[in-house]
């Protein structure tokens, strides 16, 4: 597989054959309610997009964090066979909804489970520094900061309350991503948080980190035990869907 590509091509362009048929006919097969499909229909479209940007990198240098998560949705919203399958919000789905919460790219349609599932990812701009890792996984809190991060938000079910899986989608605009692959599965290897006295966020299986979507290099899966913030209890595990997108440039 070339290393330009997200996905595999040949295996990724075979789904809207199948799953873009968005009829009466999911309900009747189980497609409905059949979240594998559906995530693989997101990864497809996630894949799309990569893919027909490998020559147009240079569009996202300089650009903020914001600006290329709006690109993105902004650019799904205008593929037809999207928009057969998929509507692409941003709120956060959660009554906490601070203006940070506006970065996501939350992926739904009325036929997924009669509008009762979706997939939601967090977005940051990533790369090999201390910083940007912490940014993405998890900030401790400080006299004039909450704790936060793209992972934690996920761990304290302020994203996906309802789900069992959500995603990361990294922005590398510098650096090296296998670097930063590696770095970030350092950090989130060695994660434990502890808050009134629970703790949350560690791996439930390490195995996870090796696992890719479509044996691609530049994502990887991590499982953690999470929180409900708003009861204080430790609730079902979280899957989460790491994916790169290397913009840079050499």
């Amino acid at each position: 597989m070339p290393d330009t590509q997200f996905f595999n091509s040949s295996k990724s362009d075979k789904l809207p054959t199948k799953l873009l048929k968005i009829t009466e006919q999911f309900c009747k097969t189980g497609l409905a309610t059949d979240d594998e499909k559906w995530k693989n229909l997101v990864f497809h479209f996630l894949s799309k997009f990569y893919n027909q940007h490998i020559d147009k990198k240079i569009i996202f240098l300089n650009k903020s964090e914001k600006d290329i998560t709006k690109y993105i949705r902004d650019w799904l919203r205008k593929d037809r066979r999207f928009c057969g399958s998929f509507i692409v919000n941003c709120e956060s789905l959660t009554k906490d909804t601070d203006q940070e919460g506006y970065n996501d790219i939350i992926f739904e349609s009325t036929l997924w489970n009669t509008g009762r599932s979706y997939f939601i990812f967090e977005c940051k701009i990533i790369d090999e520094t201390k910083a940007k890792i912490t940014e993405y996984v998890y900030r401790q809190p400080t006299p004039s900061k909450k704790a936060d991060g793209g992972l934690y938000r996920f761990l304290t079910s302020k994203y996906a309350s309802g789900k069992d899986f959500g995603g990361m989608i990294g922005f590398v605009l510098q650096g090296r991503a296998a670097e930063v692959i590696n770095k970030l599965k350092k950090r989130i290897s060695e994660l434990s948080i502890t808050e009134h006295n629970i703790t949350f966020g560690e791996l439930t299986d390490k195995k996870f980190l090796e696992k890719k979507i479509e044996e691609n290099k530049n994502s990887f899966l991590s499982k953690h035990t999470r929180i409900n913030k708003d009861t204080n209890k430790i609730v079902s595990p979280i899957l989460i869907y790491n994916i790169l997108f290397d913009f840079t440039l050499f």
